[in-house]
């Protein structure tokens, strides 16, 4: 019993310890699907599969119109301010990656693919939708779940001392 309860214990501090989830979210077909992330994780957008050659510009919008995320032109990538250092864009596959996923990321983003000649080959919109850290959500569950266990331990240790003190009594045995 008292192992069962140990490894319970355990395995709760192993799960608290686990890493934060990676999404990835291909956008290379047609695909409207909102990309769903966990907060504080990252995230892979694969916008087209290889960037090399292509201008590239993905924009989010807000309020007050659309902000750039990130362009691509003659093979240099511009990260912009809000996402300076949380992304990195991947020419040889074509992928944004943001690492720490933060609440105001959610939202839609456009992305524009020009070919090497200039001309627009593709335009589609996606969504971002940021969901909490399920971790953050279950840590007070896990907090009830331990002290319950940590009573059910002192109970079973408690039932352990008093029989051993009786059967030591009923001996005639010195504790």
């Amino acid at each position: 019993m008292e192992q069962f309860l140990i490894f319970v214990l355990l395995s709760g501090g192993t799960y608290a310890c686990s890493p934060v989830a990676e999404t990835k979210c291909d956008f290379t077909e047609i695909n409207h699907l909102p990309c769903s992330v966990i907060l504080e994780g990252s995230v892979y957008i694969q916008v087209m599969t290889n960037a090399s050659g292509h201008r590239v510009r993905c924009k989010k919008e807000t309020p007050s119109g659309h902000n750039t995320v990130f362009s691509l032109k003659n093979g240099n990538v511009t990260i912009e301010k809000e996402l300076k250092n949380r992304a990195q864009f991947f020419i040889s596959n074509g992928t944004l990656k943001i690492i720490n996923v933060e609440r105001n990321d959610s939202g839609q983003y456009t992305v524009e693919i020009y070919g090497p000649t200039g001309v627009r080959i593709k335009f589609y919109t996606f969504n971002m939708n940021v969901k909490e850290n399920v971790k953050e959500q279950s840590f007070p569950v896990m907090i009830v779940v331990c002290a319950a266990l940590g009573v059910a331990l002192l109970a079973v240790l408690c039932c352990f001392v008093c029989r051993e003190v009786n059967r030591c009594k009923n001996s005639g045995s010195r504790i």
